[in-house]
């Protein structure tokens, strides 16, 4: 899927003219060593002699019934050229810079602002704990916008500034109060990670315009925000024993990128994140269909792209001294045409245009010190670097250089969301139906979000963890009393329709007298000895049929070293 082309006589990875070629394979040439190093790293290693045609997934997320906003008009807003009266900066508060660049790169967003205006309610506009009216008055006051109608918090204050291109910086007290609020991890005055305050912003505005509102958790995603910022990557698993491919699917509001010794460019960090890989011992997957522990083959891969691409290239690292300051290169335009799922249904271009960057600047590649700029381009076409309330332009040329921490991508061609209104109609699936993953039938009992574990009727047929984490709409009183109907056992109890039935299936239920003292004579079997969890816990690992990544024997679907195995 990511590996690069065969050409004759040309490198596999530069195209440069071919000196030797792969050992093993025969197959793929390389110019030199560092080529051929990089090539095994990226893929090769896993398919060296083997088909690298992959097959087209047919399995599909479940699509939402309802799209809270728009897609027609949100193309229209992602396509349009918006004005932009004014550059502004913003005043570092007390160790903001971290949320100061985000919050420009966020403002360049093409439509953001004009969406989350047509998304306002009174219901999110007079809550104090959503970002979204503290950040619109903010966006207002940096971009000259005027503020939106209607009762709504009052614009940020502005700040007279010397030197620099913008004359008034803006003081955001107000939204940065808000967001450190919404996160436990975060304090005011504190340096934070700015990756971190982007996704709490991201997710701040879809929860505030969702506030108030009774929706299925999967319509919940279906905002301005979640229709520009959320992707969905698929994760393809494979037994090789028995070749069950299990598919899952996670949205996501960004892409976290690895910076490896072999990762030059971004193209090259997309393809570490995209190549196939073999579990590891320590790691195996326990098989739905087989139910062994296989070391099966995984791969992940975009199979929906976003309208708006935030990527992060991972630069921390553990140590005081942990901050990979290595160069990588990126380019301004951008194909993930490369990097797509097979038979995924966003089938269109996934061409994509950098508009803005965030950069982490420090000492001696220092992980408790820093500071966080952003580079910005305008809807003039002109690249600006924002350092808190100081704004000056700067060349083209020279942002090939920098070290990003964030980058931003605009779609080119926006795509629209998929809705399936019949999705709403058939209830979920309880834990004691079969459910189907990706043409294969999951085994009956086992937890609807494919964790391993087994999930609960009364939970809809999810564990408790992915019960919580997925948000799941809890069963009314009335499908708990079906439910449990529907569990309890029958009882027939015909009444006999004469006196004299009755009476003569009385007379045949009792025992004759010699019944009866075969009865008395007879010993009393010995009462049932009751075992404890923890004595089937005992049996099962003497028996040394038990694993430590097996479902405990106690009962607690959870996991043996989790539980007894402690």
């Amino acid at each position: 899927m990511s590996m690069r082309n065969i050409v004759d006589g040309r490198c596999a990875r530069c195209y440069q003219p071919a000196t030797s070629k792969c050992s093993k394979c025969k197959q793929r040439a390389y110019c030199n060593a560092n080529c051929q190093r990089k090539d095994w790293q990226l893929g090769h290693k896993f398919n060296c002699g083997r088909d690298a045609d992959h097959d087209a997934v047919a399995s599909r997320p479940e699509a939402p019934s309802v799209a809270l906003f728009d897609p027609t008009r949100l193309t229209e807003l992602l396509t349009a050229k918006h004005e932009q009266a004014q550059f502004e900066g913003l005043v570092n508060i007390r160790n903001t810079c971290y949320i100061n660049s985000v919050l420009q790169c966020m403002v360049a967003v093409p439509g953001l602002y004009e969406a989350l205006v047509e998304s306002l309610t009174p219901a999110n506009t007079n809550t104090s704990s959503v970002a979204l009216p503290a950040f619109l008055a903010c966006m207002a006051a940096l971009t000259g916008r005027p503020l939106p109608e209607g009762d709504f918090p009052a614009a940020p204050p502005l700040s007279a500034l010397q030197g620099g291109t913008a004359s008034m910086a803006v003081v955001p007290m107000n939204l940065v109060g808000c967001l450190v609020q919404l996160s436990t991890e975060m304090s005011f005055g504190s340096q934070e990670d700015a990756h971190e305050l982007y996704q709490v912003l991201v997710r701040s505005l879809s929860k505030g315009i969702v506030i108030g509102q009774v929706l299925r958790p999967l319509n919940k995603e279906t905002t301005a925000v979640d229709q520009m910022f959320t992707s969905i990557v698929a994760s393809q698993l494979l037994c090789p024993k028995c070749n069950y491919r299990a598919v899952s699917f996670e949205r996501q509001i960004d892409l976290q990128l690895e910076i490896e010794e072999y990762t030059d460019s971004l193209e090259e960090m997309l393809e570490a994140f995209t190549c196939p890989e073999r579990l590891d011992a320590a790691n195996k997957y326990k098989c739905h269909q087989c139910a062994q522990l296989v070391r099966a083959h995984k791969q992940l891969s975009v199979f929906q792209a976003p309208n708006i691409l935030a990527i992060q290239l991972k630069r921390f690292r553990l140590g005081r001294h942990g901050r990979v300051g290595k160069f990588v290169s990126y380019p301004s335009n951008l194909n993930l045409k490369n990097f797509m799922t097979p038979g995924t249904p966003d089938s269109g271009s996934v061409e994509y245009e950098l508009f803005g960057i965030l950069i982490h600047l420090t000492v001696q590649n220092l992980t408790t010190f820093g500071h966080y700029v952003s580079v910005v381009k305008g809807v003039d076409g002109q690249w600006r670097i924002f350092d808190d309330d100081q704004v000056q332009p700067i060349e083209s040329d020279a942002i090939d250089q920098t070290t990003p921490y964030m980058l931003f991508y605009r779609r080119k061609s926006p795509r629209s969301i998929t809705v399936d209104p019949a999705s709403e109609a058939g209830g979920p699936a309880t834990g004691d139906e079969a459910s189907t993953d990706g043409g294969n039938t999951r085994a009956t009992g086992l937890c609807r979000g494919d964790c391993g574990f087994y999930g609960s009727p009364d939970k809809r047929g999810y564990c408790s963890k992915c019960f919580k984490d997925n948000n799941i709409v809890p069963m009314s009183e009335a499908e708990l009393a079906d439910l449990a109907a529907a569990s309890a056992p029958e009882v027939v109890n015909e009444p006999s329709s004469t006196p004299q039935a009755a009476e003569s299936s009385a007379v045949a239920s009792q025992p004759t007298a010699a019944a009866s003292a075969a009865v008395v004579d007879q010993p009393k079997p010995k009462p049932a000895t009751r075992t404890s969890s923890s004595d089937n816990v005992k049996a099962a690992v003497g028996s040394g049929k038990i694993g430590r990544n097996d479902p405990c024997p106690c009962g607690s679907a959870r996991k043996y070293k989790k539980c007894h195995g402690k």
